[in-house]
């Protein structure tokens, strides 16, 4: 499994990740490329899960049931 940051923070709150596709799936090297119209969609995503959160306590509460 990746050790991304989330796996080490898992123990202490809720985490999530969130992936925008890179040009022919080449992630963590110097050739990983996203269009920008894939970083503004991940943005708008990310956006609206903070605003949800902030919003509505119920989706945490939710989230930690999972």
């Amino acid at each position: 499994m990746a050790g991304h940051d989330s796996t080490n923070m898992k123990d202490l709150v809720l985490t999530v990740m969130l992936f925008v596709p890179s040009f022919e799936g080449v992630s963590h090297n110097l050739n990983e490329f996203t269009k920008d119209d894939d970083l503004l969609a991940g943005l708008d995503h990310l956006t609206e899960v903070l605003r949800r959160i902030v919003t509505d306590p119920a989706v945490v509460a939710e989230a930690g049931n999972g």
